[in-house]
């Protein structure tokens, strides 16, 4: 049964004080329920992303070398928002939140998993498309909003701290015993060269040969440091991390270009080094002697440096975060959002309406052009009635 323009025109007119009558009353209830619904107001914070940090944690990385930390692009690697991101919402952070500000009394709850769930609906955490995060708190007061997100701030601080000061812990840790071992190996470097020097006499090398020895301590300190930053990035990363591959092949690059100065492998004949394996006998022993002592000072000096900043880290106590806007104190309230529940609540009552009113329309004219099929949804449904009395009365 196909309806024509006029026709749906005179359904609506005919049933206009329906539609009219639906009308008010939907919008009625929507403003009933405005206005009893709890004002809310929400506080709003913003965080610059950290510099020099990257998701993997290698903040303290930075220490050693220049290190592209900040690669969001490279797999596995993620952004200090995310980090920050990810801080926010961990059960630490959270659960320190409701302690401090006694949240599971002020949500009417006993047990902290309650309390939780009711404080993850009052808050939102995000990061816009500049990677500036922004926290969020809604509650029925603006002071209790603004201190909700003040206190997440704090916390996350807290958390950045404390990682701050283990990372360089570890760090100061495992150079203070490389210092040890290295400072041995200069002692021991020494003093072979002094038992050399007293068993034979002192020995001029010719400049080539010195600046070979030169360039070998300068790579053997390279090496040491890379082999540093290896060791720590692999502690902090999965084998298979680009950051990883990549200090693997400078490593073994740095390998090359020092063996190429002991044993001359690779070199062409327009190269003006020496390779130690060229210098005469005795010649060569004090060379190896005496580079290895280079070498040691060398990475003794490096390792000194980096012990020192890692000291200094492991007692830095300053803030960690950069907040580009304070928790705000909101003098607007955030929800309801009357107008809008007014306007769904006025749409709403067109769809019902307007489905009841052509439903009805749809039973008369069924009624009059096919009763037969009229009776049959009659029937069922007062079947349909008869089993719903049958299901409360169970």
């Amino acid at each position: 049964m196909e309806m024509s323009f006029a026709d749906i025109f005179a359904v609506l007119v005919k049933w206009r004080k329906f539609i009219l009558i639906t009308f008010l009353v939907f919008v009625a209830v929507a403003v009933i329920v405005a206005l009893v619904l709890p004002v809310k107001y929400t506080s709003t914070a913003t965080i610059l992303p950290p510099e020099g940090q990257s998701g993997s944690d290698l903040g303290f990385l930075s220490m050693l070398t220049d290190l592209p930390v900040n690669l969001p692009s490279l797999p596995g690697m993620v952004t200090p928002a995310d980090l920050y991101l990810a801080i926010l919402r961990s059960r630490n952070v959270r659960e320190a939140v409701i302690k401090r500000l006694d949240l599971m009394d002020y949500f009417h709850v006993s047990y902290m998993t309650d309390a939780l769930q009711k404080l993850d609906n009052v808050t939102f955490f995000d990061k816009t498309e500049e990677n500036i995060i922004v926290v969020q708190a809604t509650e029925r007061t603006p002071q209790f909003a603004q201190k909700i997100v003040q206190t997440f701030l704090e916390e996350l601080d807290r958390v950045n701290r404390e990682t701050r000061k283990t990372s360089a812990y570890h760090t100061r840790e495992f150079l203070e015993k490389r210092l040890q071992e290295v400072e041995q190996q200069m002692r021991q470097a020494a003093q072979r060269i002094r038992d050399f020097q007293e068993k034979h006499k002192v020995i001029n090398l010719e400049e080539q040969t010195k600046s070979a020895i030169e360039m070998a301590a300068q790579l053997q300190g390279q090496i040491a440091l890379k082999e540093v930053q290896l060791h720590i990035a692999e502690k902090a990363m999965e084998p298979t991390h680009p950051e990883v591959r990549r200090l693997r092949y400078e490593l073994e690059e740095l390998r090359k270009q020092l063996d190429k100065i002991e044993t001359g492998a690779g070199l062409s004949k327009d190269d003006y080094i020496l390779p130690f394996s060229k210098v005469p006998d005795l010649g060569m022993q004090y060379v190896f002697l005496t580079k290895d002592l280079e070498v040691f000072k060398t990475v003794y000096k490096v390792l000194t440096q980096q012990y020192e900043q890692a000291k200094i880290q492991e007692k830095k106590d300053t803030p960690t975060l950069n907040i580009l806007d304070q928790p705000s104190l909101p003098d607007k309230k955030s929800k309801p959002q009357r107008r809008l529940i007014v306007m769904v609540a006025a749409l709403l009552s067109f769809v019902v309406s307007f489905l009841a009113v052509f439903f009805l329309e749809y039973l008369a004219r069924l009624q009059r052009v096919d009763e037969r099929k009229y009776n049959a949804l009659v029937h069922s449904w007062a079947e349909l009635r008869s089993d719903l009395r049958f299901w409360k009365r169970g």
